[in-house]
C-alpha cells in the first residue's frame, strides 16, 4: 500500500508543476521555482525534516491553485499537517477511483446519444469541479460515465467514432450531436490542463 501512495505522491507532483508552470507566462516559471523552494525548504532541518513525499504535499496546500488536485489523489498518509487548510476537500482514502457507491439509478429509458451526453457532462463536472452525480439516468449512462473518467483519451477517441456515424438523424439528435461535440471540446481543453504538455 504504501509504494502505491509513493507512485499518488509521484503523479500528483507532476500534476502540480503542470499547473503551476500555466500560473505564469513567458520564460520564467517563479511559481513552480517558489514551489520548489518550498518543498526544499521543507525537507531541511530547520523546515521540519520532512520527508520529499510530506514536503511536496505540505508546500501545495499553500497554493490555492492545487486545492482542486487533493480530490484526485489519495494523499492523506503523506499529510504531516492534517489540520492545516480545514476547507481542502481531500480524496476519501477509503473510496476507490472513480467509484460511486451509493448512486441512484432512475432506469430511464432513453437511447444511446442521450446516455452519452449524460456520461460527457458528468464527466465534464467532475473533472472541472470533482463534484460527482448522486443519481444517473440509467445503468449505461452509468457505465458510459465511469469509462469517460477511467480513460478519457480512449472515451474520447470512442465518441468521435460514434459521432461521425451520425447518417439519419432526427433533429433532436443533431441537437444531441451538436451539444456532445460541445462537450467533448470543453472535455479535451479540461484534459489539455490536467495533462499537460506531457
Amino acid at each position: 500500500m504504501a509504494r502505491q501512495d509513493t507512485r499518488d505522491v509521484t503523479e500528483f507532483a507532476k500534476r502540480v508543476k503542470s499547473v503551476l508552470w500555466r500560473q505564469d507566462t513567458g520564460k520564467e516559471h517563479p511559481t513552480y521555482e517558489s514551489w520548489q523552494s518550498r518543498v526544499a525548504f521543507l525537507q531541511d532541518k530547520e523546515g521540519g525534516a520532512y520527508t520529499k513525499q510530506q514536503a511536496i504535499v505540505r508546500a501545495s496546500k499553500e497554493y490555492e491553485c492545487l486545492h482542486r488536485l487533493f480530490r484526485e489523489y489519495d494523499l492523506k498518509a503523506f499529510d504531516p499537517n492534517p489540520e492545516s487548510h480545514p476547507n481542502l476537500a481531500m480524496k476519501d482514502a477509503f473510496t476507490p477511483d472513480n467509484t460511486l457507491a451509493g448512486v441512484i439509478c432512475e432506469n430511464k429509458e432513453q437511447t444511446y446519444r442521450q446516455s452519452l451526453q449524460w456520461a460527457i457532462d458528468a464527466a465534464g463536472c467532475y473533472m472541472r469541479t470533482g463534484q460527482r452525480p448522486i443519481s444517473c439516468p440509467c445503468d449505461t449512462a452509468y457505465y458510459l460515465y465511469q469509462q469517460a473518467i477511467a480513460e478519457p483519451k480512449d472515451f474520447l477517441g470512442r465518441v468521435g467514432q460514434i459521432e461521425s456515424k451520425g447518417v439519419g438523424e432526427s433533429e433532436e439528435e443533431k441537437d444531441l450531436k451538436r451539444a456532445g461535440k460541445r462537450s467533448i471540446r470543453e472535455l479535451e481543453v479540461m484534459l489539455k490542463e490536467i495533462l499537460g504538455d506531457e
